[in-house]
């Protein structure tokens, strides 16, 4: 490979991953401002989208209502901060104004067995990473978030402890994805104290993005990979 083709090379790779690194985002369940306007939960709700990135996102129960997890239990956005009902605050860059996202069929938390939430992307995202609340150790062992669907991750309280709520940050080996499901592990047991309640469940609280395509960042790639043919054509010739 000649200088010139080694240069394109380099020169269009690092232009690609600027433009990908430069869409990084968290898509923050804690957070009222997530769920406000058309995109606002309610008691009733059976469900939630809004947009991050240019990238439109839904998310969709296995049951209704679908509640935002607050310290008040009710599962309606009253507009103003129902706060983290946690211990001390989690070391993490969320917002805390609730907990996240559950379902108000026994709580307002993914609760097992058969409680889930579905997270669909109208385009393909680079996942890196998940956020939980109220992922408790509990007295048989640890409760456990598993993410399914386009990736296959699981979390639990042993990298967590109970001084930061039951707050746990799972790192995953980014990949793309469209859609990804979260369920509660284990089996529920109402005589077995698991965890903070009784019962195996978490809050959904964020999702990190490392990355989501953007229409330059492929017109770069296309007009590096034309310099790189030409160059190749000019050096044959």
């Amino acid at each position: 490979m000649s200088k010139t083709i080694r240069t394109l090379a380099l020169s269009s790779s690092m232009l690609v991953v600027g433009a990908l690194g430069a869409n990084a985002a968290t898509l923050d369940f804690t957070a009222l401002k997530t769920f406000t306007g058309a995109s606002a939960i309610y008691a009733d709700a059976t469900g939630a989208s809004g947009v991050i990135k240019g990238v439109t996102w839904t998310l969709t129960p296995s049951s209704t209502p679908m509640r935002y997890n607050f310290a008040s239990g009710n599962g309606a956005l009253s507009g103003a901060n129902d706060g983290f009902d946690g211990g001390s605050a989690p070391a993490a860059d969320l917002a805390f104004e609730g907990d996240g996202i559950g379902i108000g069929r026994r709580d307002d938390e993914l609760t097992a067995p058969g409680e889930s939430l579905t997270l669909t992307f109208s385009h393909r995202v680079l996942v890196s990473g998940f956020h939980f609340l109220d992922l408790f150790i509990k007295r048989a062992g640890y409760e456990t978030a598993i993410v399914s669907g386009g990736m296959a991750e699981s979390a639990d309280a042993t990298e967590s402890t109970n001084a930061i709520g039951g707050y746990k940050y799972h790192a995953a080996t980014p990949k793309w994805v469209t859609s990804l499901t979260f369920t509660a592990g284990g089996t529920f047991d109402p005589g077995l104290a698991d965890g903070d309640d009784g019962t195996r469940d978490y809050a959904l609280a964020a999702i990190d993005i490392a990355a989501v395509p953007v229409p330059a960042a492929g017109f770069m790639l296309l007009t590096a990979l034309g310099g790189l043919a030409a160059a190749r054509r000019r050096k044959s010739a």
